[in-house]
């Protein structure tokens, strides 16, 4: 240290202000370089879970709208398409009914009546599900 005391005061203070500027080019090169890994997370965090819940966000708003559209369509079919779709779904139900009737009258076996059942069953759920509907 005893360099330090033997140099002239200008040669002390310009010796200070460049190591103020090299800790102070540190520091800056230091924030620099957190700011920007921040940035690059925050671009991941953004990319990964914000745009896929917005993606999500717009096709619900989508599926609304299909349903909605699909809803005014219904109420604006006209009441004697409605009667003729009515007519034709009875005139399928009553055939279904038929071919069944028909079919158990050929003494089917137990694999035969128990598939026979689910068909009925479901048919009976179509039924229901067609008279919310119409």
């Amino acid at each position: 240290m005893k360099w330090m005391r033997n140099l002239r005061t200008a040669s002390k203070i310009v010796l200070l202000v460049v190591a103020m500027l090299l800790l102070l080019g540190v520091i800056a090169f230091q924030g620099i370089y957190v700011s920007n890994k921040i940035n690059n997370g925050l671009e991941v965090l953004y990319k990964e879970y914000a745009t896929p819940a917005m993606l999500i966000l717009e096709a619900e708003g989508c599926a609304i709208d299909t349903r909605r559209a699909v809803l005014t369509l219904i109420l604006r079919t006209q009441p004697a398409g409605m009667e003729a779709a009515r007519r034709e779904v009875e005139a399928n139900r009553k055939e279904i009914a038929h071919l069944i009737e028909q079919y158990l009258t050929t003494n089917p076996n137990e694999k035969e009546k128990e598939y026979l059942g689910k068909i009925q069953n479901l048919e009976q759920r179509v039924t229901k599900t067609q008279d919310e509907v119409i």
